[in-house]
């Protein structure tokens, strides 16, 4: 993986899910809520955390043991699911506006890698696009948000890293952002093995469910592990943007 600082990062790629929202907490209890519902289950937490980020039919098969191969059933589930979505909302995670104004000021890219379904990640963009407008548009002229999600990754695990090659692609085309001066950040083994499959540098933040514990073992050095993104912030900019401060430059605020 590329050794980047903060002065020569030209894009900054992120995860969505409980890296720049909470997530783990309400899709939890929106899972205890559907497995009780449909399925007669009652669920303990600690059981969604471990096939947490998953796609939904292996979450699906782990704690409902309905079979993936069942598509029927694994569809109307999914309706069922996506239904009580508006009941168990996401939060927006306090940090993310400190990171949004600074990246925006100092003229840093942003965009946003999910392995969450397009449209259901869209809402959510929507819903707190006084923060995060500026994550999804390559160029004032570009009206296709920068975000890859599963329908992007051909089919392939998100470990594969397949969404951060399309974005970085992307990038290089339409904004000539050099891809090795792109950080990939998450909270995920498997955001770190698809930042090291495309070839990128990794910023780990433990506000999901994996810590710093978890990604030392998968050979992350622990100064590249931050409680959240705005600890993220402060690493990549801080003395850059106390310099920036000084002069007058004022950060933008939403």
């Amino acid at each position: 993986m590329s050794e980047l600082d903060g002065s020569s990062v030209e894009a900054v790629l992120c995860d969505f899910d409980d890296t720049l929202v909470n997530t783990f907490g309400p899709k939890s209890r929106q899972w205890q809520d559907f497995a009780g519902r449909r399925y007669g289950r009652e669920l303990d937490a600690d059981v969604l955390r471990g096939c947490y980020g998953s796609p939904f039919e292996v979450v699906l098969k782990t704690l409902c043991d309905v079979d993936p191969g069942d598509t029927d059933e694994v569809a109307k589930a999914r309706v069922d699911m996506e239904s009580s979505r508006s009941e168990f909302p996401k939060t927006l995670r306090d940090d993310t506006g400190l990171f949004t104004s600074r990246a925006m000021a100092l003229g840093v890219r942003m965009g946003v890698v999910s392995s969450e379904q397009r449209e259901p990640l869209m809402v959510d963009l929507r819903r707190f696009s006084g923060v995060l407008a500026p994550w999804y548009f390559v160029s004032a002229r570009d009206k296709d948000p920068l975000i890859f999600t599963q329908e992007d990754m051909n089919g392939l695990p998100e470990k594969d890293g397949e969404a951060l090659k399309a974005a970085l692609l992307r990038l290089e085309d339409e904004a000539n952002v050099d891809p090795s001066r792109v950080l990939h950040v998450g909270d995920s083994i498997n955001d770190l093995s698809a930042a090291r499959a495309a070839g990128i540098g990794f910023l780990a933040v433990t506000s999901g469910v994996h810590g710093e514990e978890d990604f030392i073992l998968e050979g992350l050095p622990e100064e590249r592990i931050f409680q959240g993104i705005g600890a993220v912030s402060d690493y990549l900019w801080g003395s850059v943007w106390s310099q920036c401060s000084s002069m007058c430059c004022k950060p933008v605020r939403f």
